[in-house]
């Protein structure tokens, strides 16, 4: 396996970038399950029913990385 050239600005890469928050959202939600449980509740109806599903946003995510990798990017500046 061959990382891809200029693999140390790979920081800089969209899809790695959404990668990074969809798993700091995933983890805050495993972590913090009691208290956005919470916040949840305290929530309109409203506001609740414009708020999409775990499922929903999940594929959004995706997608979005699969976009992030097919767009061209300008390249990274040392």
């Amino acid at each position: 396996m061959k990382p891809i050239d200029d693999w140390r600005q790979a920081g800089r890469l969209w899809s790695l970038r959404i990668c990074a928050a969809a798993a700091a959202l995933f983890t805050a939600l495993a972590v913090f399950t009691e208290q956005l449980h919470q916040l949840w509740q305290q929530l309109p109806p409203a506001v609740q029913a414009m708020i999409p599903g775990h499922d929903k946003i999940a594929l959004a995510l995706f997608v979005a990385v699969a976009i992030a990798r097919l767009v061209q990017q300008r390249s990274p500046k040392a």
